[in-house]
């Protein structure tokens, strides 16, 4: 019986390279429910999120799927063509375990969100996101009295937008 929702969590990254799309497709066309949807989810490090770019990128080029988020569009990676050093991924905050919190205090670092990238995956097409829908793709980028986080969305392609906060 196929699932309406299949989970991939820190799975690809573990694998070559050349067998990641197989393993997609492969749950995609086989395992799937028509209208189920397949998350893959990753560290949010900058190899293996590129990494993931780069499979959605293949996914819809070769038309095995459609991508639900984070893009708002069905289009190549605008991030990964800009550049080779930003990578796509989110903040998730949580409440930290006990056990975590002490850990922090020893390593003197402070948790407060966990950090992912991630790609939520179907066989069915979207509806069409508007020009002015848009998702926060990076961290906050400080530099020189600047903040700045990268937009992406259907109004910026083939870009992303660049927000600034002085």
């Amino acid at each position: 019986q196929k699932a309406d929702l299949v989970l991939a969590l820190n799975v690809l990254s573990e694998l070559p390279r050349a067998k990641r799309f197989p393993i997609v497709e492969s749950l995609l066309k086989g395992y799937l429910h028509e209208k189920g949807r397949l998350l893959v989810m990753e560290p949010a490090l900058r190899l293996t999120s590129r990494d993931l770019m780069e499979l959605h990128d293949e996914i819809l080029q070769r038309e095995v799927g459609v991508v639900h988020a984070p893009c708002l569009h069905q289009a190549d990676c605008p991030m990964l063509k800009g550049n080779d050093r930003d990578w796509c991924h989110t903040y998730i905050p949580w409440q930290r375990p006990g056990w975590i919190e002490k850990i922090d205090r020893l390593a003197a670092i402070r948790k407060d969100y966990l950090t992912c990238s991630y790609l939520l995956l179907g066989k069915e097409p979207r509806l069409p996101a508007t020009k002015d829908h848009w998702r926060v793709v990076s961290g906050p980028l400080n530099s020189k009295g600047k903040t700045e986080r990268l937009l992406c969305g259907e109004g910026s392609l083939p870009d992303l937008l660049r927000v600034t906060r002085l």
